[in-house]
């Protein structure tokens, strides 16, 4: 990797280039560049990062009234995790367009859902990447719907220290890639007590989708996910003292 390459990757800075077509207006050199700052922000829901969109000609020269969707995606998926400020940017005089992202609020019980690698060789680090895109929708200088431009802002996670005695909540899934409308099974019976003289008796199950909330005294539980995108199921169990563990996992509905 060149050193320029590597001071790109370190400030959160990805760029792409139009090809231009084989007739019609000339886009060739026009390029679109994003820059993330920070690009490293706390899991904390207040915590924001400054997303820059810079659209230039072949001369370097900014490309003014260029209008680009944005959208946040985890795993490639598009979703709603964490907000932005707009979902559609128009550039300045100077060809740039900024928009906020701010961080979604920690997960409940410090739960760490994926890992994000800041640089292409760095090692992976705790907490997800959340990759916001940008897509020229306008008629000007790019064509509309072609040629992504992306940045990645990591989501550092809270640290929560865990009650003294409280149970572990865990559970899996499955399929593993559900589709939009499909029964999902969940299960809970992986969880255990923190000691042996006591048990869990209450599974408590959210689905962050607007749906409500269920309570159970077994383990499984079903859910079905109305909207493509990644999804964020919590499980809190408790045990007969009445200690409450928690946990969250990412499942991703494919359309």
């Amino acid at each position: 990797m060149s050193a320029g390459l590597v001071l790109a990757a370190a400030v959160g800075c990805v760029s792409s280039t139009e090809i231009p077509p084989l007739s019609g207006p000339s886009e060739f050199g026009n390029s679109v560049n994003m820059l993330a700052a920070p690009n490293t922000i706390t899991q904390d829901g207040v915590s924001q990062s400054i997303i820059t969109i810079t659209a230039r000609d072949s001369s370097g020269k900014g490309l003014s009234g260029e209008a680009f969707r944005i959208d946040p995606m985890v795993g490639g998926v598009v979703t709603t995790y964490g907000t932005l400020s707009a979902r559609t940017v128009i550039t300045g005089s100077d060809g740039k367009a900024t928009v906020i992202y701010t961080a979604p609020p920690g997960l409940p019980g410090g739960a760490i859902l994926g890992e994000c690698k800041p640089m292409p060789f760095s090692p992976a680090l705790p907490g997800q990447c959340v990759t916001i895109a940008a897509t020229p929708i306008g008629t000007n200088g790019f064509l509309s719907g072609t040629n992504m431009t992306t940045v990645d802002v990591h989501l550092v996670p809270m640290v929560v220290i865990p009650v003294a005695g409280a149970p572990l909540a865990c559970f899996t899934y499955s399929p593993a890639s559900p589709k939009v409308g499909q029964k999902i099974i969940f299960d809970g019976s992986c969880s255990a007590p923190a000691a042996p003289a006591t048990s869990i008796v209450n599974w408590f199950w959210e689905w962050n989708d607007g749906g409500s909330p269920r309570t159970h005294a077994n383990p499984f539980e079903d859910n079905e996910y109305l909207s493509p995108g990644v999804w964020f199921p919590t499980l809190t169990v408790t045990d007969d003292l009445g200690r409450k563990g928690i946990t969250s996992k990412a499942v991703t509905v494919v359309p």
